[in-house]
């Protein structure tokens, strides 16, 4: 909260606040430590009591930061790749990028709209649609679904405690310090139901030893050479038994 007292409050009145907020919710996007969450909200409750800054633009402006920070971690995890990922030595992130992972399935569109709301689940599902393959012309309509639904969820909550808390400023201000999160945790914390299958749509193995439609997720080059290799070798040695369990000629007519 202290980049809010230091930092954003003193430039409420300024243009430049707007400018700080999105840099805020660009990096949260990226790395999920900055309180981008209480900037917009506190921001917010200051506009409820002194009009400053504008509500309007506030919203526009945390939905900007949203989509461009979602849409920046899908494209650190294009750049470092599958491989990079699967070897990470960071115990934690490897976790998250196993949960995000066993949810990019047909569901993969509300799992990237619910994780916005959770720091953390939002930074490993978008490393993950990135670094799988996930199509970005289907991420982005979800990025900025989740990026609008969650600058007005914080905006509108904000606005409000700034009326709730008219006479209390501290906690007109602070109040999203101790807010819970929302409750998106529950849809994305079962991984997704079974699928019926077909052999036009059959599952294949992703990154991290789980499954997603081969349709949707196209399995990546490391594994293609991998099933290539198997299925190779496979068939030779079915080609090598038929060839020796073919009776020879000897020659008699």
């Amino acid at each position: 909260m202290d980049i809010f007292n230091d930092l954003v409050l003193p430039l409420a009145a300024s243009p430049w606040v707007y400018l700080i907020a999105l840099l805020l919710v660009v990096l949260d996007g990226i790395c999920p430590v900055f309180p981008s969450e209480m900037v917009v909200a506190g921001l917010a409750a200051l506009a409820a009591s002194s009009a400053v800054p504008d509500i309007v633009l506030l919203l526009l402006t945390a939905s900007l930061g949203a989509m461009l920070g979602d849409s920046l971690t899908y494209a650190l995890g294009r750049l470092i790749g599958v491989r990079r990922l699967q070897s990470t030595r960071l115990r934690p992130l490897a976790r998250l990028l196993r949960w995000a992972s066993r949810r990019m399935g047909p569901r993969a569109g509300m799992v990237v709209l619910t994780a916005r709301f959770i720091p953390f689940a939002r930074l490993a599902v978008n490393l993950t649609a990135g670094s799988t393959g996930f199509p970005y012309a289907r991420f982005a309509p979800f990025c900025f679904i989740a990026g609008v639904i969650w600058a007005a969820y914080n905006v509108t909550l904000g606005y409000l405690a700034g009326h709730w808390f008219r006479n209390h400023p501290y906690w007109a201000l602070h109040w999203r310090s101790v807010w819970p999160w929302p409750s998106a945790w529950p849809l994305i914390s079962s991984p997704h139901p079974p699928v019926r299958t077909s052999s036009a749509a059959r599952l294949e193995p992703n990154i991290f030893g789980t499954t997603a439609l081969s349709k949707r997720f196209p399995v990546t080059q490391f594994h293609q050479v991998k099933e290539t290799k198997k299925w190779t070798g496979t068939a030779s040695k079915a080609v090598g038994s038929s060839f020796l369990a073919r009776p020879r000629n000897t020659g008699a007519s």
